[in-house]
């Protein structure tokens, strides 16, 4: 075990929602990735240390990102594993599927959308797509009755930072009209969305805003093929004239299967 993965152990869940040890393992198998990251952060000798093993590239790009950490301007500072997550992302010299393979990207949002359904399926619940709720357009809703219960989960799926632009008014749309609400998006895209937002340092905060707005946020990692559910929504409570609209939606997409 080399050092940064030997310092990325037992420190939690960082950029993109993925645990740091895992980021740093898969980070590591690549000396094309660790001489990136050095470059990135500023190291001044990264052409010296191409010929060197990966253990001694981990030494290097731990140093950097610490010298990253000690020079950061505010009281709260990023995880120096964390700022070479932010090193891979940022740097522009990595094939794009490398970097999904890291950090559990996807090609397209519509890759989401098959295993998304197949979870919703494993909730015992059934599927529409593309359904309207009021000005929005839900990506999937799963949907089921038992007894006199019923459950209507709203899922928007994203796999850009660019796309989370109209999420906020998608999710008030969906919440009035949903038993729970339900943002999918891959570890790369919440990496993204976060740094975008200027989170290096508060990896989680995007999750606590989406939560906020009333939504669950899950991540989708196409490495491992796992949902980890990151942050659970504030509570809140949906408009019944808005549900049952829903509702009578969904019974005729039923009745038209």
């Amino acid at each position: 075990m080399g050092e940064l993965t030997e310092f990325a152990s037992g420190a939690g869940r960082g950029l993109g929602g993925l645990s740091r040890r895992q980021f740093a393992e898969r980070a590591v198998k690549s000396k094309e990735v660790l001489l990136a990251a050095m470059g990135h952060l500023g190291h001044q000798h990264v052409n010296d240390y191409v010929r060197e093993p990966n253990a001694v590239l981990e030494e290097q790009v731990l140093l950097v990102a610490h010298c990253f950490v000690a020079t950061w301007p505010t009281r709260e500072k990023p995880h120096p594993v964390d700022v070479v997550a932010m090193a891979v992302l940022k740097c522009g010299k990595l094939e794009a599927s490398l970097v999904r393979r890291i950090f559990g990207g996807f090609s397209l949002e519509s890759d989401l959308s098959a295993p998304t359904e197949a979870q919703l399926q494993k909730e015992g619940l059934r599927i529409a797509r593309e359904v309207v709720v009021r000005d929005s357009r839900a990506d999937l809703v799963g949907y089921g009755k038992a007894f006199f219960e019923r459950n209507v989960i709203a899922v928007e799926l994203k796999n850009a930072p660019e796309a989370c632009e109209r999420l906020a008014d998608q999710l008030a749309d969906y919440r009035r009209a949903a038993d729970s609400v339900r943002v999918v998006m891959s570890p790369e895209c919440l990496a993204r969305a976060s740094l975008a937002r200027g989170e290096l340092a508060e990896p989680f905060a995007y999750a606590e805003c989406i939560s906020k707005m009333g939504a669950e946020l899950w991540t989708l990692d196409s490495t491992t093929g796992e949902f980890q559910r990151i942050k659970g929504a504030s509570s809140g409570a949906y408009v019944s004239a808005d549900y049952e609209l829903l509702w009578t939606r969904l019974a005729g997409v039923a009745v038209a299967a």
